[in-house]
């Protein structure tokens, strides 16, 4: 579903190769009706264009009614075993958690926090998403990904390009990355 919007002409191909920030300023600008986006563009999109009405929203279900957000939770911190510094290591993750980073993080980033020690400041923009996020109803089949995540990433943005495109089908894109997995 998602090739058609491209091989029917409902999306310009010419948007293949844009940068993240190429793509955030051409929603900024309006010239592009929707976007994929998170919290972290929440902050930029409204400096750029403070009277843009915006609202984030789960992507549109394709194999049935129920939408879904594409996503993954933040990437959790650890000690390394072999840390010159544990300590210090120690003190900085007690940091890290406590109720004034948390707000610092939220702040900068306009996260939505699961903690239950912080209230965290919510954009009006991503009131639709609070409570699926919070729930852990997201999914991002990269995560799922057990070996050779930084190479399959690089063949999945590879495949996506060339589908866009129309030089190759969304089933040989699969089996691309199938090939890929294989060879790891």
């Amino acid at each position: 579903m998602w090739n058609e919007l491209y091989s029917k002409g409902l999306t310009p191909k010419d948007v293949v190769g844009l940068t993240g920030d190429q793509v955030r300023d051409e929603f900024i600008a309006g010239r592009a009706a929707m976007i994929p986006a998170g919290p972290w563009e929440v902050a930029p999109i409204r400096k750029g264009n403070p009277d843009l009405d915006i609202e984030m929203a789960p992507v549109p279900g394709m194999s049935g009614p129920e939408p879904y957000l594409a996503g993954a939770a933040s990437p959790g911190l650890a000690i390394n075993a072999k840390a010159k510094n544990p300590d210090a290591a120690k003190k900085f993750l007690a940091f890290y958690t406590s109720a004034q980073a948390v707000a610092m993080y939220n702040k900068a980033t306009d996260a939505i926090t699961t903690t239950t020690d912080f209230k965290p400041v919510i954009d009006e923009s991503l009131k639709p998403i609070v409570e699926p996020v919070r729930a852990g109803d997201v999914y991002l089949p990269q995560i799922a990904w057990q070996r050779c995540q930084d190479a399959l990433n690089l063949e999945a943005t590879a495949q996506l390009q060339q589908v866009v495109q129309g030089k190759t089908s969304p089933g040989d894109a699969a089996a691309a990355l199938d090939a890929k997995l294989k060879g790891c």
